[in-house]
């Protein structure tokens, strides 16, 4: 699995095949630049540790002393804790069922 640093982010709304705009990944960058900061707990530390810092899921399972599966679980909470935010605060349109 490979890391991803701040620039390549990305946006919390994109899917497989369907691009953002160079604008809409700006605001969002900078949206989640903001508010990672207010992610608490282990999903805060593997967020800034993953994709900020670009940390591999296996280096910073090694330096939580913790699974990479665990580690994983705690990433996929809290982009999912960013996406609910995202769409409570208009950064992206909410998803409907």
């Amino acid at each position: 699995m490979q890391s991803h640093g701040a620039s390549q982010v990305l946006g919390l709304n994109a899917f497989p095949g369907e691009p953002t705009s160079c604008s809409e990944d700006d605001e969002q960058l900078n949206w989640q630049k903001g508010v990672l900061h207010q992610v608490e707990g282990m999903p805060g530390m593997v967020l800034q540790g993953h994709l900020i810092e670009g940390q591999s899921i296996k280096k910073l399972a090694q330096a939580l002393n913790c699974s990479r599966s665990s580690l994983r679980l705690h990433l996929h909470e809290g982009l999912e804790l960013l996406r609910q935010w995202s769409q409570l605060y208009g950064v992206i349109p909410a998803q409907t069922s």
